[in-house]
């Protein structure tokens, strides 16, 4: 278990999938470092990998110029992270819900659906480029 808790960190990514997958296995080691929970492990790998991949693909349309700026926290209660891209932002409630008939074979929105289940809270700031995400360990 690691004892100099909590970690805080702020840290900005080029917006590649190589700069993400870097990041986020660091992250999910440290995680491990403070959580056995192989459950919540794998929920918030997938959280974070979802919205890595909308920041880079929705939020900065791709262009490997621009960052996404990160910020979380490690504690032995919780994981708390911010992913921001350099994008227009959208507006959540336009999401179609992947579970909808209609919907289901969409390319698109299961990342948010992923989040809002997976994680404890998931709040959107007001541009919609921002998500911030929390876990609170059991």
């Amino acid at each position: 278990m690691v004892k100099n808790l909590p970690i805080i960190v702020y840290t900005c990514i080029k917006s590649t999938y190589r700069s993400a997958t870097l990041f986020l296995n660091n992250l999910v080691k440290r995680l491990s470092e403070v959580t056995t929970n192989q459950s919540d492990l794998v929920h918030i790998r997938l959280c974070i990998t979802e919205a890595l991949a909308n920041a880079i693909i929705w939020g900065n349309k791709n262009n490997t110029s621009k960052r996404i700026i990160i910020q979380y926290t490690i504690d032995d209660r919780f994981f708390s992270i911010s992913i921001e891209d350099e994008g227009q932002g959208f507006i959540t409630k336009r999401i179609d819900c992947p579970g909808n008939n209609s919907n289901l074979l969409k390319d698109s929105g299961r990342g948010l659906l992923f989040m809002k289940t997976f994680m404890d809270e998931v709040v959107f700031n007001q541009k919609g480029n921002r998500v911030t995400m929390t876990k609170y360990f059991s």
